[in-house]
C-alpha cells in the first residue's frame, strides 16, 4: 500500500547510491599520487604464553 512520499525501493536505492558515493571518495584517494611503500625497519613481536581463567578474573564476593 503506497500512501505517498517515498516507497520501500526507492529508500533502499538512494541508501546503495549513497554508500557507493561515500566509497567512491576512498577509491580515488587511493588512486592519486602516493609515495613508494617504504620497508619496515623493525618489528615488535609479543609472545604471551598462558594468563588467568575467565572464573579466576572476577571474584563474586562482596
Amino acid at each position: 500500500m503506497h500512501h505517498g512520499g517515498w516507497s520501500r525501493r526507492e529508500i533502499l536505492q538512494a541508501g546503495t547510491l549513497g554508500m557507493m558515493g561515500l566509497s567512491m571518495a576512498d577509491v580515488e584517494r587511493l588512486r592519486g599520487d602516493s609515495p613508494a611503500p617504504r620497508r619496515p625497519r623493525a618489528v615488535i613481536y609479543v609472545f604471551l604464553t598462558g594468563g588467568l581463567a575467565q572464573h579466576e578474573s572476577f571474584d563474586p564476593k562482596p
